[in-house]
């Protein structure tokens, strides 16, 4: 999926990042309008989308040149956010279609 020049020590780190990303990636489902990463790969964390560490995965998405992952976060987050305040959700959780209510929110990045 992403392809950089890897040498040295970072090979191993390099390629485990790569495999973790490819099982972090999933597709629009429940209430989400676009592909999403979930936080983890086993464990409770696997069923929630948390907006700062989808913000840290989309820096590298983007430095391996997949950019549009900031936009489907921004549209996800949005799609569970309160229009009114601007503010969204620090955490989602797709599968029950629920996202905390304030004060667990954030009037960060995706504002619409």
């Amino acid at each position: 999926m992403i392809e950089e020049p890897v040498s040295g020590d970072l090979k191993f780190l390099h390629e485990f990042i790569e495999s973790t990303i490819k099982e972090l990636l999933d597709v629009p489902q429940y209430n989400l309008p676009k592909p999403w990463m979930k936080t983890a790969i086993g464990g409770s964390y696997k069923s929630a989308c948390f907006l700062w560490d989808n913000f840290h995965m989309c820096i590298r998405l983007a430095q391996a040149g997949h950019p549009e992952h900031f936009k489907y976060l921004a549209e996800n987050f949005i799609a569970f956010g309160d229009r009114d305040s601007g503010f969204v959700p620090a955490v989602i959780f797709p599968a029950a279609n629920r996202a905390p209510s304030a004060p667990d929110v954030m009037p960060f990045l995706a504002q619409a």
